[in-house]
């Protein structure tokens, strides 16, 4: 362990993601618009977790997505015109050994070991595994305004599938942030 409480650092792949160019950079085309007209992906992103060993213990930094997300997401998207807008922005893959425990497992920390973890935010290849974390009892921070968005109207509006962020028994744990008085910190708008 170094100095200031934290050791080793692993970041794990947990599948890639191709998106629609307009998904990672707008240029002021309305969403629906470039969502079902465009034809182009991005080349496949990583989809990656980060594993922290921490003086208080393992603690994960994002989730990646559900094996479902990639293996059968005409069942795992939501159905209708929602269901629709979500199969035309992303594609996903997840190869067999990529998924959270198996990653977890063979960097030599399974998930009963990790004492908590932190979501960036809800979308589902950040969150997508909150459901094995919640098996396991480990709780999740969370920022509250991620959380308002999950527990409030229409979640799935705002890229957030919450039927299964709500039903996996979470033990979430919302964080108002401060703002910091260290002048090295900026605001990140952007």
């Amino acid at each position: 362990m170094t100095s200031g409480g934290v050791g080793r650092v692993s970041v794990l792949s947990i599948g890639e993601v191709r998106l629609r160019p307009h998904n990672i950079v707008g240029n002021g085309t309305p969403m629906l618009w470039w969502t079902f007209t465009s034809r182009q992906w991005t080349d496949p992103l990583p989809v990656n977790v980060v594993l922290i060993e921490h003086e208080q213990g393992w603690i994960l930094w994002d989730t990646g997505q559900a094996p479902a997300s990639a293996d059968s997401p005409k069942e795992y998207f939501p159905g209708g015109f929602v269901g629709a807008v979500y199969a035309r922005q992303v594609d996903s893959t997840l190869t067999p050994g990529q998924g959270l425990g198996e990653q977890l497992e063979l960097a030599g920390v399974p998930i009963e070991r990790l004492s908590l973890a932190a979501i960036s935010h809800l979308h589902y290849d950040h969150a997508g595994n909150i459901g094995e974390l919640a098996a396991a009892g480990i709780p999740v921070l969370v920022s509250e305004s991620e959380h308002d968005v999950l527990t409030g109207k229409s979640p799935h509006m705002h890229g957030v599938l919450a039927e299964y962020l709500l039903d996996a028994g979470v033990q979430w744990r919302p964080v108002t942030f401060a703002p910091s008085e260290d002048p090295a910190l900026v605001d990140f708008d952007g």
